[in-house]
Formats: structure tokens, sequence, C-alpha cells
């Protein structure tokens, strides 16, 4: 019986999660009409708790795992109590954030003491069972909220009943949690045996000598310290595993439909009168009752099965909602299937993926480190609801229905792609077994990648901030221009000063990576990005602000081409295009960031100099993460400091560095660090002339006028500025970010020239179509602004998969090492010029030939670009860098 109530009690803690997510959804629209709030406001507090769940959710493992379970749960339930108080009882909206980040740690925490503590104290045969009691009390939380919110909709300052009505279960939980018992395996970690089987028996284990037995087992491994173990092979596997099920989980639209179901034509047409509360309340009871389904299910039915299942069911609503949404104007019948369909999708969630992935990540990670360990995948939990949250606050205002709907589909189709991987399944085992099983699994793959994965995810980060400091000018000069009263010639010229700073850069960078070397040169850019940023926030005038854009574009110049370098330096042949892929895709993810942070400060006085000056905090991190990575090895065998080399190498995990140093060489002395001369020479010239091409590509294909003149092009074919400003900036750069993500896994299994060509025939295809229905607008209607729609995403995507990475994937592997640097600075520079030509003769290509024949150009461009590289671009996937040069010394 204590077995069962300690769970009903620990579950108190999703009753937390629930209850106060479903109330600031009832109390936000009472908040928005009181403070007047502005749509950054108001993202602002309800991404302010998901912030404070981060940081909970990341301090929560180590404490759990010092302190002990019950007493984290003990700890954030009181935590919860005074930040509902504080948050009912504040009168301005800067201390009601506050509170609401206070709450935000207190369920972070509880979102991992209270699973841990279920999984530990359950026998192997009801352990699933009992974690899914969790998600039970956070859908009972959420149809708590809906009815609270019913009640108090019309009462005076019902917002703070609300509020303080969230507070009572908080201090239930801290009272009951004294009729707790440890976790008898945290007890065991301690070495307190004795209590440890008071516990179990007062639990109603049986065969307690035998699990002891295990434990004993389990605490063996892995040794080292906790922070050593967190890295070992078999944990890095299982992290990897609860992060992506906590990504798939968050950005498969449960947030979004959520959000936006309740206010939907559909259900108003549904549930009529009162339809957004009849509905809200259907909704909260059939994600209850799907929630016991699963308890049902997951006995019976292996893990993966059932996540399999479920994305299948939920991909196949998306489809029904997306064509049933598309035709909704014409189709009146369709609101009723939209509506059934929303809790179709809404209850398979509710029985799969909802409670599932708790269930798996509080099982998969060793004994000794779990409560450290578990606090990573939770963290990233809550890391990626705020994103989701934030990009459904602005789609649903923003996007076409349909279009979102297939955006979450694709994601799902993502899902069932990962899931067909080996994935490690745990039904029906001990917590020990588990981790023995863990162990073994792995033993044949101790030799893996990761910590060259680890060094490019904190090298790609500079593509992160390129992309932020490329996206926020857009946000900004929206500002600054009635601010202080800019001419057309005035915005010109600070839009341009990035560019012309970027030239610089890019220019000076290859020497100078040669000289300083590719590590020392990134940690400066972090130093340079800070001071840049806080230069531009601080701006008075539009000299300072010029001068400051002019700094951060010499610094992503710099940036620019020595990540490059540095990653195609470092990287293993066999994963060396996905890892230099990795920058793309950071720059297109710092692109989506920049556009957030515009929508967030765009109502806030001087949000233009908050915009500028928050893009400080990521380049600090950089700078600091930086510090931690290894010198190129190629570099310092260049400047023959072998000894260096070899400590670089050592620190990235090579045992025989002698023999790794010799095939790194080619020949027992380190070439001489090349001229400028050498560019002439006829072997080196083909790959320099290669690498031009393939960055005039990149530019005069037209990517840049999809990115930056969507707007125009999408009211020449009809569309209203607003879902035309929408489409250039979040949805195609959604299609660019997601497809950029898809080259990664394809870039070293396809190869380079093969990716390439087809894309860009793909490319012209598409180019040549959006031109065909520009010219035909008067004769297509309104089918024409959708057919554009369409032709503009295949583009955009087949650009993102193929010229638009592998350009840097190539350029950072076709040249010698000798005069790496100084070709990469070439290239760079010439795609900065090509870039700033483009910007200028563009309007003027326009006014004198039209839309669509210059998209015709740009198909033609592409058809020239491609028979050129299908002609002289070799293959170089799988290739060291030795022999690359090789080829072009023979050729």
């Amino acid at each position: 019986m204590m077995l069962y109530i300690a769970t009903a009690i620990a579950s108190i803690g999703g009753f937390l999660f629930g209850i106060d997510t479903g109330i600031i959804a009832g109390v936000m629209p009472k908040l928005k009409q009181i403070w007047n709030l502005s749509p950054g406001q108001e993202l602002g507090v309800m991404v302010a708790i998901l912030a404070g769940a981060v940081i909970g959710a990341a301090l929560a493992g180590k404490i759990a795992d010092y302190i002990g379970r019950r007493d984290t749960i003990m700890a954030t339930a009181g935590l919860f109590v005074m930040g509902s108080f504080s948050s009912a009882l504040t009168n301005s909206p800067e201390m009601f954030v506050i509170c609401r980040v206070l709450v935000g740690v207190a369920l972070g925490a509880v979102s991992l003491a209270a699973p841990l503590y279920i999984s530990e104290i359950s026998p192997t045969g009801k352990r699933a069972q009992h974690v899914i009691c969790y998600q039970v009390g956070i859908t009972s939380g959420l149809l708590a909220a809906y009815i609270a919110s019913a009640f108090f909709q019309d009462v005076l300052h019902g917002w703070r009943g609300m509020l303080l009505i969230g507070a009572v279960p908080g201090f239930f939980l801290s009272l009951a949690s004294l009729m707790l018992v440890e976790s008898p395996r945290w007890l065991m970690l301690q070495g307190d045996e004795e209590e440890a089987r008071k516990s179990f028996h007062i639990l109603g284990h049986k065969n307690i000598d035998a699990t002891i037995k295990e434990i004993h087992k389990s605490l063996a491994e892995p040794t080292g310290d906790l922070w050593s173990q967190l890295f070992t092979t078999p944990v890095r596997f299982a992290l990897l595993l609860g992060v992506s099920l906590f990504f798939f989980q968050q950005f498969i639209g449960i947030n979004t439909i959520l959000f936006t179901a309740p206010t939907g034509k559909a259900v108003n047409t549904m549930f009529p009168p009162g339809a957004t509360l009849n509905f809200t309340l259907t909704l909260g009871l059939v994600n209850l009752a799907m929630t016991f389904v699963a308890i049902f299910l997951v006995k019976r039915i292996t893990r993966k099965r059932i996540l399999q299942a479920g994305l299948f069911g939920m991909a196949c609503c998306l489809i029904v909602l997306a064509v049933a949404s598309h035709w909704n104007a014409f189709a009146p019948w369709t609101d009723q299937l939209i509506a059934i369909t929303l809790l179709t999708y809404i209850a398979i969630f509710s029985c799969t993926w909802g409670p599932l992935v708790w269930v798996i990540i509080s099982e998969i990670y060793p004994l000794k480190i779990r409560g450290l360990a578990m606090s990573i995948p939770v963290a990233a939990h809550w890391l990626f609801a705020i994103i989701a949250t934030s990009a459904g606050v602005i789609a649903v205002n923003m996007l076409h229905g349909s279009t979102l709907y297939w955006i979450f589909f694709v994601m799902a189709l993502l899902g069932l792609l990962f899931l067909r991987g080996d994935y490690f399944e745990t039904i029906s085992s001990s917590l020990e077994v588990i981790q023995k099983r863990l162990l073994t699994r792995t033993i044949p793959i101790q030799k893996k990648n990761f910590i060259y994965y680890v060094i490019a995810t904190v090298a790609a980060t500079g593509g992160l901030l390129i992309g932020l400091n490329i996206g926020v000018i857009s946000g900004a000069l929206v500002l600054i221009t009635p601010e202080w009263n800019l001419s057309a010639l005035e915005q010109g010229m600070l839009v341009s000063s990035v560019s012309a700073g970027l030239l610089i850069g890019q220019l000076i960078a290859g020497k100078a990576t040669d000289i300083f070397g590719r590590r020392y040169l990134l940690l400066s850019t972090a130093a340079l990005y800070v001071a840049g940023s806080f230069g531009c926030a601080l701006s008075e005038s539009l000299t300072e602000l010029i001068i400051g854009r002019l700094l951060i574009g010499l610094t992503m110049g710099v940036t620019a081409v020595a990540s490059s370098m540095y990653l195609s330096e470092i990287a293993p042949s066999k994963i060396r295009g996905k890892l230099l892929t990795l920058n793309q895709l950071c720059l297109c993810l710092g692109l989506m960031l920049s556009f957030l942070a515009a929508i967030y400060f765009e109502s806030s006085d001087n949000g233009w100099k908050y915009m500028f000056g928050v893009m400080a905090i990521p380049a600090a991190v950089y700078g600091c993460c930086m510090l931690f990575l290894p010198e190129s090895p190629r570099w310092l065998l260049s400047r023959g400091s072998v000894g260096a080399c070899a400590r670089m190498m050592r620190r990235m995990g090579v045992e025989d560095t002698k023999a790794a140093m010799q095939k790194l060489k080619g020949e027992d002395e380190a070439p001489p660090n090349g001229q400028w001369a050498d560019l002439i020479k006829p072997w080196l010239l083909k790959p320099v002339l290669l690498g031009l091409l393939l960055m005039y590509l990149s530019v005069f294909t037209g990517f840049d006028a999809m990115i930056f003149y969507a707007p125009s092009i999408f009211k020449g074919a009809g569309f209203t500025s607003n879902t035309a400003s929408f489409m250039a900036t979040f949805g195609l750069g959604a299609v660019n970010l997601i497809m950029t993500a898809v080259s990664m896994g394809v870039v070293d299994s396809m190869g380079r020239r093969s990716l390439l060509l087809w894309g860009m025939a793909v490319m012209a295809l598409s180019l040549g179509l959006a031109g065909l229905c520009l010219a035909l607008t008067g004769l297509l209607g309104s089918w024409a602004g959708w057919l554009l729609i369409g032709c503009l995403c295949v583009f955009v995507g087949a650009f993102a998969v193929s010229l638009g990475p592998v350009t840097g994937v190539i350029v950072s592997e076709i040249y010698p090492q000798n005069i790496r640097g100084i070709t990469l600075g070439i290239v760079y520079a010439a795609n900065s010029l090509f870039t700033f030509v483009f910007a200028l003769g563009f309007p003027t290509m326009l006014n004198a030939i039209g839309y669509p024949m210059t998209f015709w150009m740009f198909a033609l461009t592409g058809v020239a670009g491609g028979v050129l590289c299908w002609k002289y671009l070799p293959e170089t996937k799988g290739l060291p860098l030795e022999k690359i040069e090789q080829y072009w010394r023979k050729s």
C-alpha cells in the first residue's frame, strides 16, 4: 500500500506542472488587458517559467544526488508555493516575470525529482505504470486548471485567485512529502544498506536480498569521477537518446495545437455556444483518459512500438488537419473533421509520447550518476519547450494553419526515421539489468567520434553568432529608421556596413589564422563580438552605430574563415562533411533566433538597443567554451610544434600520436607557409577558381533574393504584406533550417558532388517554375501565389540541402595545408563582394527586366554553374585532406 501512496504523493509534482500551465493560459488574457502587454512582453511572461524550469532541471540532478530524492521534492514544493503566492500578489509585469521564473525553477526541479523517485521505488514489473502516474498528475492538473479558469473568468481580480489556487497543491505536496520514505537505491548509493532494506520493506518489495545484490554490482561501474562517468560512451548514448526523444516530443506540434485548438473556427462550429470552454474541458478529459490507457499499454507493448505507433497516428492526423484546413473556406463540413482530428491527435499523444518519454529517461541512466545524467535531457525538454512555445505563439498569428501542420508532419517523419535506429529497449527489466545491458551493449563502440562532435558543436557556435548578427538588423532597422529619421541612403549605409566589415575580415583572416592559429583567433572573436554588440547598443548616432556594425562585420568575416578551417582540420575524414555542415546549420538557427529576439523587443522602449545588446550573451558563452578546445593539430604540425601537436591529439583521444602525425605530414618535413604568389601555380589555380565559382553560384542563383526580398515577391503575387513578411522571415527560414539539418545526414553518405548537382538541378527547375507563376499571375489568379510559395519552398529546401552547406564543406577541404588560410580568405571575401554587388544591383535589375525574367536568369545561372561543376568538381567524400591535395597536383 505504501508504494501506491508514495507514487501518488510524488505524482503531485506532475499536478503542479499541469495546473500551473493551464492557469497561466487562463490568466494571460486578463494580464494582457490589465497591464497592456505588448506581444513581446506576453511572450516573455510565457517563456519566463520555462526559462526557470531549464535552470531548475539543470540544478536538480546534482542536488537530488546529494541530498536525496525525497528532500528535493519537499524543497521544490516549498519553492513552488512561494513563487505562486508572489505571482498572485505582484502589481507589475516585471515582478511577475521574476516570480514566474521562481515557479519555473521549482517545476523544473520537481519534473526531474518526481519521475526519478517513482522509478527507483517501484518494482520492475510496475515501474512504467507508476512513472506514468506522474503524467496522470500533469493531465489532471491541466483539467483542474481549465475548471478553475471557467470559475474565475468573470470574477474581479480572478487571476489572483487562480494563481493562489495553484499554490494549494504545492502546499499539500510539501506536507505530504513528510510521509515519503527515501529512495532505497539512493540510500544504497550513500552506503546505507540497513536503511535501504527498511525502505524496500516498507514499500512492499519482495526478493530484497537479490535486489540489494544487483544494486551492489551496479555500483561497481562506471568508474572514475562523476563528470568523467557522465561522458563515457554508454552514458553519452543514453543522453543522446533522452535529448532526442524530448526534441521530437516538443516539436511534433503538441504545444501549438494545445495553444490554438480552443479558439479555432472549427471548434466554435463544433461546440456552440461557449465553444471554447466546452472544447477545452473535452480536451482535458480526453487527455486524462488516454493517459490511463498508456498505463495499460506500457506493460504489454515495447517502448519502441508504442512510440512508432504514436508518431504514425499523429502523422496521419496532421495530414488530415493540413488538407482540411486548406479547404476549410470552401467546405464548411471540414469544421467537424478538424475538431475531431484535433481531439484524436491529442488522444494519441497522451497515450504514447506524452508519458512514454518520461518513463524511458527515468530508467536508462546508471545509478551512480542518475540524477546528474537525468538533468541534461530534462533541462533540454524545457529548453525545447521554450523554442516550441515561442515559435507556436508567433506561428499561429502569422502562418496559415495548413502550412503549420505540414511542418509538424515533416517533424513526425523525421522522428520515425530516428526510431528506425538501434533503439535501447527497457521493458520488463530492472534498473540494474538495464544498466548492465547498456554497458555491455556499448563495449564494441568505445572508439566513437563523440569528442569531435563536442569540439565541432562549440566551434560551430561561431556560425550561430554570424546568423544572429546578420538577422538582427532586419528588426532593429524598423525601429531605428523612424527614431533617427533615416533616409534611404542612410539605411543602405547601415545595412551594408556589415558587408564591408565582412569583406575586410575575410581578407585578413586567412593570413591571421596561419600566423596566430585557428583556436586563438576564434577565441579573440568572442571578445570582439561582445565589444561590437555593446558598442551598437550604446550608440547615440548613426556614425557610432555604423562603426559598431563594421566591427561586427569584421569579426564575422574572421569567424567564417577560421571556424571552417578549424573544423575541416580537426574532423576525421568520414564525418568531416557532417561536422562542416553543422556550421551552416548553426548559422540558420542564428537567423531564426534573431527573428524571435526582434519580435520580443519590438515593443520595448529602446528595443533596438536590447536587440543588439543581447547578442553579447551568446558571444560570451562562446568565448568561455572555446577556452576548453584544443588547437588544430594540423596547424601545430605545419609550424613544427611536434610536442604541442601530440599533446592536442591526446586530448582528442588519439592513442598512437606518432602514427597519426606521420599520416598528417605526408612527408618528413612540414610544408612551408604558402605565399600569395603560389596561387597562380597551374595546379593551384583550378581549385581557387572552383572555390570562386561555388561562392558566385551561392549568391547569384537567387538565395539572397528569396530571404531578403521575399515580401516584395509575394506582394507581386497578390499576398497581403503581413503574410508576405512572415513567409520571408519565418516560413522560408524554417524550411532552410530543417533542410540544412537533413543535409548533415546525407553529405557524407551521398557525397558532395552528387548532392550539389542534384540540388542545383532542383533549384533551377523550381526557379523556372516560379518565374512562370509570376508571368502568369493574371491567368492563374489566387493560385499563382500558392504555386509561388511551393516553388520557393522547394528552391530554399534544395539550396539548404546542397549548394548552401556543401559550398562551405568543399572550399574547406580542397586547398593544400600550407595555403589553406590564404585561399579560404580569398573565396570568403569574394562571397562578401558578390553579396554586396548583388544587394546593390538586384533592385535595379528588377526595375529593368521584371520578376519573371529575373527568376529565369537565376535559373540559367544555376544550369550553367551545374554544368561547370559536373565537368570540373571532383568528389571529396571520405578522402583525407592530403589525398585531395595529391589529386590537384596530379591533375
